[in-house]
């Protein structure tokens, strides 16, 4: 039940948040869930949030690392959270594991059929990988169900952390921080996540904050729309570093591509998504698809001029 996660949530990351933050407070906040909001101004590269490195979710930690270090450290860390989450411990992991929505948007949970509009209606080549071998093992050392497997993937998946320090280099969860939501306006700022001299990771304010504006920060790079909805369960609206990389050979760019390519039914298909998710996907894609008839328009026009400028000298 949502209350029941609102409530562990609430109880747990106010205590972290009361523990390790600096000018921030827990705030519920209505079309985002949990974040943060500052409690004063905070001037750019403040540092807001750290947490001691003894509080970092690892796949090492796990006590069924040695028999699944063969498999990739994603797939690892999965396991453990789907795992402990399931199995009572009163540990701080399971406490935070309980903090956290029983469902996501992010690739791990889309439907079948979902993912099979995705593929059919995308301009770039899917990556996306399923884990299934992965699961096969899991499922018979844990017994773990495929929706807890998918739990699993979905938290590591939209929120792990790349954590470097001195010879470490590999996927964690780092509680807290993960509390900050995305600033979509954050574009240019370097990342305020670093780990310091001692391990602990840190964040800092990427820019100014006034006091009660949202605390949020860029997640320390600049996706493109596709990679925001397949990680994390949403995208931004104008995008300035939404891209393509695309096979010309395979869509068989033409100036009447709009009308006779294969994507001319997306619009038709997308006209009453069914489910929030196709919701998502279908503005993802016509905002991808008017972004790939631009770029072709702009490739047609520099190729007709490379064409008149040649017949012309």
């Amino acid at each position: 039940m949502i209350w029941i996660y609102l409530v562990a949530a609430s109880n747990f990351y106010s205590e972290l948040v009361e523990s390790y933050s600096e000018g921030v407070k827990l705030k519920y906040y209505q079309d985002k869930g949990y974040g943060l909001e500052c409690t004063k101004n905070i001037p750019k590269g403040t540092r807001v949030l750290k947490l001691p490195k003894e509080l970092i979710i690892t796949a090492e930690d796990f006590e069924f690392y040695n028999e699944l270090s063969t498999l990739d450290e994603v797939a690892v860390l999965a396991a453990r959270v789907a795992y402990e989450r399931t199995n009572p411990s009163n540990s701080f992991t399971q406490k935070y594991l309980h903090s956290l929505p029983g469902s996501f948007l992010n690739y791990p949970f889309w439907e079948q059929s979902e993912l099979e509009f995705y593929k059919a209606y995308n301009f770039e080549n899917l990556d996306l990988y399923s884990f299934q071998d992965e699961y096969k093992q899991v499922k018979s050392l844990l017994n773990l169900t495929l929706e807890e497997w998918k739990w699993g993937l979905g938290v590591v998946v939209s929120r792990g952390f790349r954590y470097y320090f001195r010879e470490e280099n590999k996927v964690v969860l780092i509680p807290l921080l993960d509390l900050a939501n995305y600033d979509s306006q954050a574009f240019n700022y370097s990342s305020g996540y670093v780990i310091d001299s001692e391990g602990n990771p840190v964040l800092k304010a990427e820019k100014n904050f006034k006091s009660g504006e949202a605390f949020e920060w860029s997640y320390g790079y600049k996706d493109k729309n596709t990679e925001l909805l397949e990680n994390y369960g949403f995208f931004v609206d104008n995008n300035p570093y939404d891209y393509l990389e695309v096979s010309f050979e395979r869509h068989k760019v033409s100036t009447n591509l709009d009308k006779k390519g294969p994507f001319r039914t997306l619009k038709r298909n997308c006209y009453q998504p069914t489910t929030p998710v196709l919701k998502l996907m279908c503005q993802v894609l016509l905002q991808q698809r008017k972004l790939f008839f631009s770029q072709v328009k702009r490739l047609q026009t520099a190729h007709l001029t490379h064409l008149y400028s040649a017949v012309t000298s």
